[in-house]
């Protein structure tokens, strides 16, 4: 997909979506949120400021009400009540705080909002928001795990606060008009069975995020409406009728903003654009002032525009026929029951509400879904909707798939000879078609291909006979009587036949005994075929659609596996997949960088971890040199290291602990010391002080021949660290691991060291108008970053791959090759990161049989301590039920 193409299919889904759901995982965060985000106003367009307000049946329950006041806020991020009290059980640090729920108005509303001069939008957006965190607190849960049990209890109540905002995230100091609301959603809900409050399971509502989205959007649209104005289908969402699209472009700026970071980024999934936006976004205080805002949004306006957006609330007062509900759900059930014949009620539910947004409510679609007469199915507690007859049918074409597996002989017994042309994925294919014994067989082959396989097949006495899925016609009653030796019905364009054509074609081919190939066509699969069916629940795989994601699949499985203590369940699914490697002692170490260096060529970032420290430094070099036998690395250069001296305060406020030559920095500010000095360990007077020279004297000092020293602030050992000096060889091409936050270079170097903020301003504003994105100037060097050395700049410093210029004196950087951490036994793990995300570990041993021995006895032992906790957790609550039944009392 070029990227054209892929700009506008993300642009068209991002401005689509209406709904967005976002986690606080600690008090902090959710403090802050409310701090930068929610309470700062952006009233830009309302006289009025819309107060923030609480909602929910558990916030009455809570005597929560009215305005949202800080301190109530902040209490309900730490998990208090407003009496001080614990309102749930547990209160751990990273515990899910809140969950924030964004509902956005359509652009063209926003517009007409803030020119139109229409006030009565703003009322019926606040009513749309109420009755949809309404129906959003009935789906409520809370887990069970009491008793044996595990399952999820109905609640019904929830606690939220709402904030109404009326512009977006400033770009580049203006901001866009825009009406969205925040709810904010607190992880409690009130257990009515057990009487207290407990975390919500939040998984049923984000499943269901698209329903509650399309209820807004109709709920809305249909206000809109009975003010007078036209609605028009935009995608999921929808527009009001007689605003000009280019309108809507020129106050879409951070639409276009959270666009080209995706493009930057390299992010193709449309599904994580609305996480893209809360890291690309600006603070709500580099606004600039209302008037200067005013004037820009003045200048982007035409007189025409302005007739448009006040005359758009008469074009809706035409008589016009819209969607009925029965038409709403016929067209929902042609849409979601193409591929499934079963699909919860929801999902039928939100397709009818969006094909009729404005003219359909979801009182009128439940009242009529009962008249379809379709088939209703309780399925893990949830209502499901299907078609009796695609039932059937499904059921059909499933079973003949499973129940023939493996009841035929192979095609080829002998090793299979690959056409001339065939690709790596296509050899796959062939190899697993020559030897597959089912009935029914899947195989995405070209054309070109699958014309070489059919000769083939028939040069060994196969009668092959092909059709097309795009018409498909298959023989008649009296051919199926005639007899066939060795029969095989090839299906092109697979891809294209129904659930009802495909169970009659499996079902006349079991009753002939005739094999079937189905060849789906290069592209993607149609949403009405069945094919997807036949991979996920008949078992029929085939390495095309498989090999890749099933070795992803593993891998993750594998991680997944570790990470639960099970080393040797992950330590077999790597060995299948070659990822557990033996070597000779002698041989490990250069093995390793060789694998590193082929990794790194490839452009696929890789880690090491050892179990010993004493290893990192040979195994660091070994890989330095295979990058450099490699040409990935320069020459190098020696650079001063700073290593950490760890101390506890006592011991930094101990004169004997210090030795000549040690770093001292001050990340605390203290009377005589500024925070960010460097000062030398010199030597240490009569009088017990430690004498420092500093490494970067104060602009103004006169500089003279006895170096200037100081005593160091030992009762203030909470103001500085200890460092002990080193060497490090660094080359262009390195990869560093930055041990210490710090600063970069950039702000004051080159052509920017005399410019002021106004240019600076300028000329950020000239390359976006370019298309181009301004150089970074947050200047942040932060610790556990892995930057690459790309240049020495003339004056010695270090110009990283990322922009970043980091002083030649930084000190505080090591090799990002190895690391020590736990090995599962291994005397090395190797893992490396794709550019699209995926992991892959491997295990590097000098000995197979000690590596899997050790694996099976730290698993064995996990499990016996998971027992013993199982064992005493039902012990201590059966001695709390035991002493709940006595009474001490009398």
């Amino acid at each position: 997909m070029s990227d054209a193409n892929l700009g506008f299919r993300l642009k068209r889904c991002y401005d689509s979506f209406v709904l967005r759901i976002t986690e606080k995982t600690s008090a902090a965060a959710a403090k802050s949120y409310y701090k930068d985000g929610l309470a700062r106003g952006d009233y830009y367009l309302a006289g009025d400021v819309v107060p923030a307000i609480w909602g929910g049946k558990a916030a009455e329950l809570l005597g929560l009400d009215g305005h949202v006041e800080r301190s109530a806020f902040y209490q309900m991020c730490d998990n208090l009540k407003p009496d001080g009290t614990p309102l749930t059980p547990r209160t751990r640090a990273d515990r899910r705080v809140a969950y924030d729920i964004t509902l956005d108005c359509p652009k063209s509303v926003s517009l007409i909002y803030a020119f139109g001069g229409d006030d009565r939008i703003m009322p019926a957006f606040l009513e749309a928001i109420a009755e949809t965190n309404q129906r959003i607190e009935a789906d409520a849960r809370t887990r069970v795990r009491t008793g044996g049990r595990s399952e999820d209890r109905p609640t019904g109540n929830l606690v939220w606060a709402t904030f109404i905002h009326d512009t977006t995230r400033p770009v580049a100091g203006i901001p866009d008009p825009q009406i969205h609301g925040h709810t904010v959603i607190f992880n409690a809900t009130h257990d009515p069975v057990e009487h207290r409050f407990k975390a919500v399971q939040l998984g049923y509502i984000h499943t269901n995020a698209p329903f509650y989205e399309a209820f807004f959007n109709t709920l809305f649209a249909s206000k809109m409406r009975a003010l007078g104005y036209g609605i028009v289908r935009n995608g999921r969402s929808w527009e009001v009728e007689g605003i000009d699209r280019g309108l809507i472009e020129s106050f879409s700026h951070r639409t276009r903003e959270i666009l080209a970071a995706a493009r930057r980024l390299g992010i193709t999934d449309p599904d994580k654009l609305g996480g893209l936006g809360a890291r690309t976004r600006d603070r709500k205080s580099n606004a600039k002032p209302w008037d200067v805002v005013r004037e820009v949004w003045a200048s982007r306006l035409a007189l025409d525009d302005i007739k448009a957006l006040q005359a758009a609330r008469h074009l809706g007062q035409r008589e016009r026929p819209g969607p009925t509900p029965r038409e709403s759900l016929e067209h929902a059930r042609e849409e979601c029951l193409t591929r499934s014949a079963l699909v919860p009620e929801k999902v039928l539910l939100e397709a009818a509400m969006r094909f009729g947004v404005g003219y359909v409510s979801l009182a009128d679609l439940e009242a009529e879904l009962p008249k379809l007469g379709m088939a209703v199915r309780e399925v893990r507690g949830e209502r499901h909707v299907g078609d009796d007859s695609r039932l059937r049918d499904e059921k059909s074409m499933l079973a003949v798939a499973r129940e023939t597996r493996g009841t035929f002989r192979s095609f080829f017994h002998d090793d299979v000879v690959m056409p001339k042309g065939a690709t790596p994925r296509e050899e796959q294919v062939l190899t697993h078609l020559s030897k597959c014994r089912d009935q029914i067989i899947l195989a995405r082959l070209r054309p070109e291909t699958g014309f070489e396989v059919v000769k083939r097949l028939e040069a060994r006495g196969f009668e092959v006979t092909r059709f097309d899925g795009r018409s498909l016609k298959l023989p008649g009653d009296e051919l199926d009587r005639t007899p066939m030796s060795n029969p095989v019905w090839w299906v092109d364009n697979a891809q294209h036949i129904g659930t009802s054509e495909m169970a009659d074609l499996f079902r006349k081919a079991n009753d002939s005994a005739v094999r079937v190939v189905l060849v789906p066509s290069p592209g993607r699969v149609s949403r009405h075929s069945p094919l997807p069916l036949l991979g996920s629940r008949a078992g029929l795989r085939t390495p095309s659609f498989e090999a890749k994601r099933t070795a992803r699949e593993q891998h993750r499985d594998a991680a997944r596996a570790l990470e639960t203590g099970r080393p040797e369940t992950a330590l077999k699914r790597l060995d299948t997949l070659g990822a557990v490697v033996e070597c000779a002692p002698e041989s490990l170490q250069s093995t390793i960088a060789q694998a590193y260096a082929q990794r790194d060529k490839a452009g696929k970032q890789s880690r090491v971890t050892v179990n010993e420290e004493s290893v990192i430094d040979k195994l660091t070099e070994a890989i330095r040199s295979a990058l450099r036998r490699l040409k990935i690395l320069g020459r190098s250069r020696k650079f001063e290291k700073l290593t950490p001296v760890h101390r506890s305060d006592d011991e930094r406020s101990d004169p004997s602990m210090y030795r000549p030559g040690q770093i001292v920095v001050f990340y605390r500010s203290i009377k005589g010391f500024r925070a960010g000095q460097r000062y030398k360990v010199v030597s240490r007077d009569p009088f017990g002080n430690i004498l420092a020279r500093n490494l970067r004297p104060r602009k103004g000092l006169i500089q003279s021949a006895v170096p200037f020293v100081e005593a160091l602030p030992l009762l203030s050992p909470n103001t500085f660290a200890v460092f002990q000096r080193s060497t490090i060889e660094l080359a262009k091409g390195d990869r560093l691991f930055i041990t210490r936050s710090g600063r970069t270079l950039n702000q004051s170097f080159g052509p920017e060291l005399f410019m002021s903020k106004q240019s600076l301003a300028k000329n950020a504003e000239f390359s976006r108008s370019l298309g181009l994105e301004p150089p970074d100037r947050r200047y942040r060097v932060r610790r556990g970053m892995t930057p690459r050395i790309k240049r020495f700049t003339l004056t010695g410093d270090l110009l990283c791959d990322n922009g970043w210029i980091i002083s030649k004196n930084f000190g505080h950087w090591d090799h990002a090759y190895c690391s020590v951490g736990d090995t599962n036994g291994a005397d090395a793990v190797f893992r490396e990161r794709e550019k699209d995300g995926a992991a892959r570990t491997t295990f590097y041993t000098t000995d197979r049989g000690n590596l899997f021995e050790a694996a099976r006895e730290r698993q064995r032992a996990a499990q016996s301590e998971r027992r013993t906790d199982t064992v005493n957790r039902q012990d201590r609550s059966r001695g709390r039920s035991q002493n709940r039944g006595m009474d001490y009392g009398r």
